[in-house]
């Protein structure tokens, strides 16, 4: 497609990868004009020693994660100020983002794991919080009335 640059990314599909690799491209200034994601099973893909791309890290990762399932997606992207293809010299900075990005897709472990630190500090908490309603309650002060004042003491 003349006018534009196509990035093409294949990997081991993982949740937020797409939305990831969406994201470092804008952010890298470009626009995606088109879009096409495919996940690729095991069936699709055939043996290990017949990878899409043919390189060393996809055999290894079809051995060694011979269920997991991969994607393809293609974006046609555009330079957002030109609306041109992308320049030669940009396309180094945009590849080390696209990676980075499908390295670590927004940091999606990342978050499950502060979610999951965030859920057991918040049942510590209302643990917490009801032994100290607990606590409150007990030592609450309470008033015990005097007896009454007999004649004798008053005079």
């Amino acid at each position: 497609h003349p006018g534009y640059t196509t990035v093409t990314v294949r990997g081991p599909d993982v949740d937020g990868v797409l939305a990831s690799i969406s994201a470092a491209i804008a952010s890298a200034g470009c626009s995606v004009v088109e879009l096409t994601a495919e996940n690729r099973d095991k069936a699709k893909r055939g043996d290990a020693m017949d990878s899409e791309d043919g390189s060393i890290a996809t055999m290894v990762d079809h051995l060694v994660h011979p269920n997991r399932t991969h994607f393809e997606d293609v974006f046609l992207i555009k330079d957002r100020a030109t609306q041109q293809a992308i320049g030669n010299d940009d396309l180094d900075g945009l590849a080390r983002s696209v990676l980075s990005a499908a390295k670590d897709p927004l940091n999606s472990h990342s978050l499950k794991n502060q979610l999951e630190a965030m859920r057991i500090e918040n049942d510590a908490l209302v643990k917490r919080i009801t032994i100290l309603e607990d606590l409150l309650d007990r030592r609450q002060i309470k008033l015990v009335p005097s007896a009454p004042r007999q004649e004798s003491e008053e005079k």
